[in-house]
């Protein structure tokens, strides 16, 4: 049994040499096999990849999602918020624009009360005031 074992672990690297039971059981004990190594050399630090599993992949893609999801959520709430904050703004000035508009219209109406002809024409005498002469009135053409 120990010869099979040997035949199978030796393999001849040319076909031209066909083994025999006498070079078999002559061979040394430990017949390096073609292709591999005899000793072991340290391996060259390589990048190491990172490999996910299909499952804990799709779990960082849904958690991922998430929080770009939310992220946009908020950027939308405080768009909304600052349009809203200049929406109360507008209407506190139109309200206060409406309050200046109200008053001007009675300040109006106190100047076209205020203002009568024979009001102005005592007003006028009281100060001395008086119509010019006939003389004293120039046309300009």
């Amino acid at each position: 049994m120990s010869l099979a074992v040997k035949e199978e672990r030796y393999i001849p690297a040319t076909r031209v040499y066909q083994h025999t039971r006498s070079s078999v059981v002559n061979a040394p004990s430990e017949l390096p096999q073609i292709g591999t190594r005899t000793e072991k050399q340290p391996k060259k630090n390589k990048k190491l990849k990172l490999r996910l599993s299909t499952a804990t992949a799709a779990k960082l893609i849904g958690v991922s999602l998430a929080v770009f999801a939310a992220a946009v959520a908020i950027v939308v709430i405080a768009g909304y918020s600052r349009v809203d904050q200049q929406h109360a703004k507008i209407n506190e000035i139109k309200k206060l624009m409406a309050a200046s508009e109200s008053r001007i219209a009675e300040l109006e109406v106190e100047l076209e009360c205020a203002v009568c002809v024979e009001s102005a024409i005592e007003t006028a005498k009281e100060a001395g005031m008086i119509y010019p002469s006939a003389s004293q009135i120039r046309y300009i053409e």
